[in-house]
């Protein structure tokens, strides 16, 4: 098990062995390839039974930056265009803007705890080469469930 999860690329065999392990382990594994010279460059994960994971892939082409935010279920998760291009790197917001229109962690977190912060903000991880977007994420959770009144 321990080599599975170290190595880079599971063959088909390999995954299989480790879903039929356990369904977290099937958390990426559908995520569509990156296409030549894309790279992920953000992910949040959800704790579900299977650790969904959404993703946005980007690539540099003809001096603008293209980027997709992607899904393990062939994009039946995303809400609004998916698809953007820039012609300099996003900033913190400007991406978080992107992903989470396009893919929405509030929407996916109030399906689930219906305004239960403290479970919504365990529910998810968010990672990326901007070194707050988690924390960012988990202030727009914040913003979202307010804090119940104390009686």
């Amino acid at each position: 098990m321990n080599e599975l999860l170290r190595s880079e690329g599971l063959s088909a065999k390999s995954r299989d062995a480790l879903e039929s392990f356990h369904p977290m382990y099937t958390g990426g594994n559908y995520l569509p390839r990156t296409e030549q010279a894309e790279v992920e460059i953000g992910r949040i994960r959800i704790a579900s039974t299977t650790s969904d994971v959404t993703c946005v892939y980007a690539r540099a082409h003809e001096s603008l930056i293209h980027y997709r935010v992607v899904d393990e279920y062939g994009g039946k998760t995303r809400q609004r265009a998916s698809e953007t291009r820039t012609n300099q790197p996003m900033t913190l917001g400007v991406f978080a803007e992107f992903f989470l229109r396009a893919w929405s962690l509030v929407d996916v977190l109030e399906m689930n705890f219906e305004g239960d912060c403290a479970s919504a903000l365990d529910f998810f991880s968010a990672e990326n080469f901007y070194p707050d977007f988690d924390l960012l994420c988990r202030q727009r959770v914040r913003d979202h469930f307010p804090e119940p009144e104390p009686d």
